[in-house]
């Protein structure tokens, strides 16, 4: 298979570069030699151009764009870990009151749960406290 393939493929080169001498002959044949002396000047001068002024301004364009992109993804990323923590926060002293909180029938007098005074969430207790007394009295 690989002496075929490569038989394919110089074929091929081999009628590409005919068909190119060809045109390159007939084009000769269409302009003077200071033509084509000017035109090989302007194509140099243009595939300079690219090289070295077109190509690096578009590459640090891309480039740029490519760090503003990422750059806000940072933000954006960093803003939202920063209000991860606080609502995490938020749920597990949540959860602690409630689970600390004593059950309804455990109230004393003074209106704070026992549990709630002993582990140092007296007022936060004692406001789910009410509410659950006030919850059941409306029914």
């Amino acid at each position: 298979w690989r002496a075929q393939l490569s038989a394919i493929t110089s074929i091929f080169l081999a009628a590409l570069g005919a068909f190119t001498l060809v045109i390159c002959l007939l084009l000769s044949a269409a302009f003077t030699t200071e033509e084509c002396v000017t035109w090989a000047a302007a194509v140099g001068k243009s595939l300079l151009m690219q090289l070295f002024v077109t190509d690096p301004v578009f590459a640090l364009f891309v480039l740029g764009i490519k760090l503003a992109f990422q750059w806000s993804l940072l933000c954006v990323d960093r803003q939202r870990q920063m209000a991860r923590p606080e609502n995490a926060l938020e749920r597990s002293q949540k959860k602690d009151v409630e689970e600390r909180a004593a059950p309804d029938s455990a109230v004393p007098k003074d209106g704070a749960p026992a549990a709630a005074k002993e582990t140092g969430f007296g007022r936060v207790a004692t406001a789910v406290q009410l509410n659950r007394l006030l919850q059941q009295e409306s029914f």
